[in-house]
Order: structure tokens, then sequence, then C-alpha cells
């Protein structure tokens, strides 16, 4: 994940001071994290800065829906330049990173599961469109998302037929 510390939640772990995970997308969330990045640092439930607790609880809550920095801000409380300091302190990357990633992995899940058009993962995972998902994910893996999805298949064929 690029130098990012995923940070893993259960559900109704306390976040912060008495915030709750609720069920649905907050749990969704942490579940997929949780999958994806197995050995992730476990702090979610003791995290060590209010702050970057609140954002990442709004990450949690809205990470379908196109997230502006300015809205983990003022979910954080902080002013802008103490945040990003924070949450790169906290978490080892900038916080457009760690969303992107996220979102990134969960596609992967998507294309590996299900034979669906890139606009309906696009717009499942929170990217704008699909010209903005399949740039975002060429970048990150180095090949387009139909490609991996074609790789990651024949790969499953060719074991199970071996």
């Amino acid at each position: 994940m690029h130098g990012c510390r995923v940070l893993i939640g259960q559900t109704d772990m306390k976040i912060a001071k008495g915030i709750r995970l609720q069920r649905g997308k907050v749990d969704n969330f942490t579940t997929h994290l949780q999958r994806l990045f197995p050995n992730a640092r476990r702090e979610f439930s003791h995290p060590r800065h209010n702050g970057v607790s609140r954002s990442l609880l709004y990450m949690a809550q809205n990470y379908t829906r196109p997230i502006q920095i300015r809205d983990l801000v003022s979910h954080s409380g902080m002013s802008r330049r103490g945040f990003m300091k924070a949450f790169n302190q906290h978490m080892g990357c900038t916080p457009g990173s760690f969303i992107r990633q996220a979102r990134i992995e969960f596609a992967k899940q998507l294309l590996i599961k299900q034979d669906l058009p890139l606009k309906t993962i696009a717009t499942a995972v929170g990217f704008r469109n699909e010209n903005t998902f399949c740039i975002a994910f060429s970048r990150a893996t180095g090949m387009a998302p139909k490609k991996f999805q074609r790789q990651v298949w024949l790969s499953v064929y060719n074991t199970k037929s071996s």
C-alpha cells in the first residue's frame, strides 16, 4: 500500500472519544480493509490521534463518494496543516493516497469476483467516472483493469486445470 499503515477496526469498536462504528458501510469498509491487508496494524480501536480517527471514520462512511481534503479536515476538527501532518505521521501517507489505494484494492476484489462493467466498478468504489478509475488503476497496478481481471481469471483457470 505504498507505505501506508492501514488501521483496522471491527464492528462496535470505540473510535476516539466514544464514537462507535455503525453497521453497513463502516463495517463493510473495515471488513474489506482487514481482508485486503491482513498484516496491517490493529490500532483502529486505540487511535493515537483523535483527529485522524475522525477522518478515518468519515472515509469509512463515505468511501463510495468523492472525498475532498476539506471534508476530512472539517471532520478532524483540526487546521488543514495540522491534519495533513498528523495523518502523514500516523498513517505513513497522505489522505489522498490512503483512500485511493483502498479504492483500488476494493476494485481489484470486484474485478476478481464479478464481471461488471468498468463504469459500475468505478462508481461502486468511489471514482467519479470510468476514465478516472482506469487511469488510477493503471498507475497503481501497471495494467488496465480488464487486463488485470483477465490475468487473474486465467491464472485461476490454469491452476484448476493443472
